[in-house]
């Protein structure tokens, strides 16, 4: 793959001293094996990148890890971006589990200081106990507080305001609601005997738990509109 990258045509020829060929060659190969983490793929692509050691048979990053690896720029940027807060993350003395991806780390990268994201890791951290960060849980709650820092883009609660077309998807709610409760062969134990792991069954309690609440808020509402309701 190495030797199809060096054949591109008409790249501008600036060449590598021998020194920066065998480095080149070296993180390439890091990045190409996936090595055991990827905080050694965004170190080499940031060295890469820095040094621009693409520059013998590339004009730009992009085309370069286009060529030799398969990647898009952004996936690329997105690895650098992760790895660059793992190692701050590390360096303020923040223990990360030998699983933890790059996934996980990608929406704590979106936030605009070291200091939010230290902050915001340690609450991700504190949010899953038993099963340590994953991706749903990092997303959510680094989506909330970026919304809480935007006021301009929410409204005052940590949520943008919800679009016309928003709200519009909420009215078929009662659907399902309605299609679930006179369903008449209803089966708990089938519904949840394809759940055999922890966190998808974490997952499904905690989404009827929000289905319950929900619904008791629609009934409420119905309540305060239709008075009679209460005595039915």
């Amino acid at each position: 793959m190495l030797q199809l990258a060096f054949a591109q045509a008409g790249a501008p020829v600036t060449p590598l001293s021998q020194q920066e060929k065998i480095r080149l060659r070296s993180l390439v190969q890091k990045i190409e094996r996936g090595m055991s983490t990827f905080l050694e793929v965004g170190a080499a692509l940031i060295e890469l990148r820095s040094s621009r050691l693409y520059r013998e048979t590339h004009s730009t990053f992009e085309s370069f890890c286009r060529d030799t690896f398969g990647l898009a720029r952004s996936t690329c940027d997105g690895m650098i971006r992760s790895a660059s807060v793992a190692q701050t993350l590390k360096e303020n003395g923040i223990e990360l589990a030998p699983t933890t991806s790059e996934a996980v780390l990608r929406p704590v990268a979106a936030l605009p200081s070291p200091e939010l994201q230290r902050a915001t890791w340690r609450l991700i951290e504190s949010a899953s106990p038993r099963c340590g960060p994953t991706q749903p849980v990092a997303s959510k709650i680094a989506r909330v507080i970026k919304n809480a820092i935007e006021p301009a883009e929410n409204n005052g609660n940590g949520h943008k305001p919800r679009s016309r077309e928003h709200i519009e998807r909420e009215i078929p709610f009662l659907r399902p609601v309605t299609r679930l409760g006179s369903y008449p062969s209803f089966d708990a134990e089938l519904v949840v005997s394809h759940l055999d792991k922890f966190i998808p069954a974490a997952g499904a309690y905690t989404m009827c738990g929000k289905l319950i609440e929900r619904c008791q808020a629609v009934r409420q509402v119905l309540e305060t509109k239709f008075p009679e309701l209460a005595d039915a």
